[in-house]
């Protein structure tokens, strides 16, 4: 038996990789939340839009046990694609004109696709902080 075959036969097939889920809440001028994902992804009934093109590490700066407050950081790239849901479908430089992504809440899950309901884990609740728009990106 191969190595890939002893992996597939011990995790499961490789259509079942653990999936990035991210849901940005948007508040201002009007609640909206964003579902995105790398590709299209249903999970428990809620559809992620895959709007997402590259996702860097979490960041964790300090010691290991370290005390005090000490922030993580993340950063992704947005591609700028067609996002439905309501009120309407826009693309994401459209949202940017019209919400204030600034301050808005960001949770990134890690959901394993061989579970049928949506136990994803939670790896990172944070804000954004900033956004830079280039060529059909925002980053």
């Amino acid at each position: 038996m191969s190595y890939s075959a002893e992996l597939i036969k011990e995790f499961g097939s490789l259509d079942s990789a653990p999936r990035l889920l991210v849901e940005i809440v948007l508040s201002d001028p009007s609640a909206r939340t964003l579902k995105l994902a790398f590709a299209r992804v249903g999970v428990s009934g809620t559809g992620y839009h895959g709007a997402i093109e590259d996702a860097d590490a979490i960041e964790e700066p300090g010691r290991f046990l370290a005390q005090g407050y000490q922030p993580c950081s993340w950063s992704f790239t947005l591609l700028d694609v067609w996002l439905p849901g309501p009120p309407t479908t826009e693309t994401a430089s459209a949202l940017l004109a019209q919400y204030r992504f600034r301050g808005a809440a960001v949770t990134v899950k890690q959901w394993d696709a061989k579970l049928a309901e949506a136990t994803a884990s939670i790896m990172y609740l944070g804000e954004i902080n900033g956004y830079e728009v280039t060529f059909g990106r925002i980053t």
